[in-house]
This record gives structure tokens, C-alpha cells and sequence, in this order.
């Protein structure tokens, strides 16, 4: 039956308009898309209390991915699309990709996927994106520090490592605020035996363990400077472990991914104007949150995807003036760079392409 549509799509994509003829296969098989990735969900697995992992079977639009990689998932919230992007757990050669999503507290997406999403869904997924991936030196030393769904990456890159049977240095230290709340916990306790070399260790911040500190990093990696680093998780850990790195004069050895909305961490510039090229619409926006939310706050509907500086949907070119980076503080002025709208703040009137 399901060499029947793209049979009928061959003849008809000449003589339909893709989108009406997409709607009318999909009656025939869901996963039929013109260029979009589709995918059924195969199971929904709890991890913990408020994450699930969502394992997919994607249609032939596929085009697959590099352990460490995300990917948009796009699903229908009170009649609007909503966009967001999440981290691919699973290992690169296996069939079927796999979601670790955590739900968040008022999250629209991640409220409608743990709460409507059953086994047999339908959900659309953006091409795998993002250099958060493992080094082209299969040689290279590892060290990998994760913060609780920001865990997912890793799993990715340990997973695809030990289904090929590689033997590799590997340090993972993961924090979790409770037992409970480690995702994969009996996996993590079971793959040493499945991929020789690495060695895993966990803290619980709630039961009183130690959060990132130097010290605990040279106790359980004490060779930490040699090797390449990577970190995943809330933006508390991910700013202490790069203050570490950029105290040491390491700073180009260590790859952040970032998790979570960047926040503001002084006040703003005040009102500015913000002139729109595409729309043609100028507005007054605080200047004290993002770009994103202050223009959505204004009336304008950029494009967006995870709003959190990942997924780069939101780019736009600066034409005139200068932005803040969020989680930095670093001021942007170069004329014709692209920015995040969900990343950066106005610090001065602007002239957006958007």
C-alpha cells in the first residue's frame, strides 16, 4: 500500500500544487510528505516523573543525522503551529530516532507532547541540525559534562559509539537534582561493559551532593585540561563550567550547548524603536528581554523555532544599530551580521531585516 502514493505523487506532483496534493495522499499513508518529514510515533517511554522519550519511525525525507545533533518538532497548540527543538538521543544507526523531552513548566509543546501524543501520532520534524558533535579524531580524549535533559547529546554520541563497538576515553559526569531524576540511569550504569573506556559519574544536588566545582573536576578527571570538552545543561551549569575553562586560558577546547531561554542578567537600554524592513512596521519595544518576545509583544510574528538560541529560525540580518548578547553581555554592532532575535536584546534603535 505504500508504494501505491508516491506512485500516484510521481504523475500527479506535475499536474497538482504540492501542498493539496500531499493532503490528499496522506489519506493513503500519514507519512506521505512532498518535502517535509513526517514521522509516526513507535512508543512513548517514561524516563523519570516529567520526561518521556518518544521513539520515531521518519518517513523517506529523513535525510539522518550526527550523534550530538537536534531537530524542530512541529505540532499543532490551540490552532497555532508551534515549533521547538530538541536534542536526538538515540544512536545513529539505529532504525528509529529517539526524543528525550522533558516537560516544562508552562511549556506549550512539551504540555501538548507528554499530554496528547500517544503511540501511532503523527508529528512533523525539522532536518537534523548543529556542530555538537563528536571530534573527527576518533583518538581524542572525551570528557563530557551533562545537567539533567541536557544529558540527551551525550546519550546520543555514547549510544552510537557502543553499537559500533568502539573503544574510547570517555568521561561523563552527569548531575541530577534526585536519583529519580536521572534519565537512563540503569543505561548509564550498564554501558561501561558495552563500551570499554568509559567511566561514569553521577551527583544528586538535592541530596546534598556537590554541584560543578574545580576541585571536583580534578578528583574525577584529573587530566581534564587534555581532553575535549563538552557541556549540556542549564545555563547555571553551563556558566560555571565555561568560567572554568575560560580561567584556565581553554577556552576554544570546550563546546556548549546551551539549554534553556537566555536570560537578561542587567537592566535594559530602555525604550527603542525598532524598524522592520520586510514588514515595513517600526516599533517601541523596552529593550529589557529578548528581541524575540519584545517584537512578539509588539504585534510582529517573526519567524521562530526553539527560542533558545539553538535552532538559529529566528536569524535576521542587523541593518543599523546595536544588540546585546543575552547570555554574554557581549554588544553586537557589525552591520549586515545575522542575529537571534531569541539571543540577543535592542541596545540602541535598530534596523532589523525581518
Amino acid at each position: 500500500m505504500r508504494g501505491r502514493p508516491r506512485k500516484l505523487a510521481g504523475v500527479a506532483r506535475r499536474l497538482v500544487d504540492p501542498a493539496t496534493l500531499e493532503f490528499w495522499l496522506q489519506h493513503l499513508d500519514p507519512l506521505f510528505a512532498v518535502e517535509r518529514v513526517r514521522a509516526r510515533v513507535e512508543a512513548v517511554q517514561a524516563e523519570t516523573p516529567r520526561v518521556r522519550t518518544f521513539v520515531l519511525r521518519p518517513n523517506r525525507r529523513w535525510r539522518g543525522f550526527r550523534a550530538g545533533q537536534h531537530a524542530t518538532v512541529t505540532v499543532e497548540v490551540d490552532g497555532r503551529r508551534l515549533t521547538r527543538t530538541f536534542s536526538l538521543a538515540g544512536g545513529e544507526d539505529e532504525p528509529t530516532l529517539r526524543l528525550t523531552i522533558a516537560r516544562q513548566p508552562d511549556g506549550r509543546v512539551t504540555g501538548a507532547l507528554h499530554d496528547r501524543v500517544r503511540p501511532g501520532a503523527i508529528v512533523e520534524l525539522g532536518q537534523a541540525q548543529g556542530d555538537f558533535v563528536l571530534p573527527d579524531d576518533p583518538r581524542a580524549p572525551l570528557l563530557l559534562l551533562a545537567g539533567g535533559t541536557g544529558l540527551t547529546p551525550f546519550l546520543s554520541m555514547l549510544r552510537t559509539l557502543a553499537a559500533r563497538g568502539a573503544r574510547r576515553d570517555v568521561v561523563l559526569l552527569c548531575w541530577a537534582p534526585r536519583p529519580a531524576e536521572l534519565i537512563a540511569r540503569n543505561e548509564l550504569g550498564a554501558l561501561p561493559a558495552r563500551l570499554p573506556g568509559l567511566r561514569v559519574h553521577t551527583a544528586f544536588t538535592r541530596d546534598g551532593m556537590a554541584r560543578f566545582s574545580g576541585d571536583g573536576l580534578r578528583a574525577l578527571a584529573p587530566d581534564w585540561a587534555a581532553r575535549r570538552a563538552y557541556v549540556c545543561g542549564p545555563d547555571a551549569l553551563t556558566a560555571a563550567v565555561a568560567a572554568h575553562w575560560d580561567a584556565a586560558g581553554l577556552t576554544t577546547q570546550l563546546r556548549r550547548e546551551w539549554f534553556g531561554a537566555p536570560r537578561a542578567a542587567a537592566a535594559g537600554a530602555g525604550p527603542v524603536a525598532v524598524a522592520c524592513t520586510r514588514s515595513g512596521r517600526t516599533v517601541t519595544v523596552p529593550g529589557e528581554r529578548s528581541l524575540l518576545v519584545e517584537l512578539e509583544a509588539a504585534g510582529l510574528r517573526p519567524a521562530h523555532g526553539c527560542r533558545a538560541g539553538i535552532c538559529r529560525q529566528c536569524t535576521c540580518t542587523l541593518a543599523a544599530g546595536a544588540v546585546e548578547e543575552l547570555r554574554t553581555g557581549t554588544t553586537r554592532h557589525e552591520i549586515d551580521e545575522p542575529i537571534q532575535l531569541c539571543a540577543v536584546r535592542a541596545r540602541t534603535d535598530l534596523v532589523l531585516a525581518v
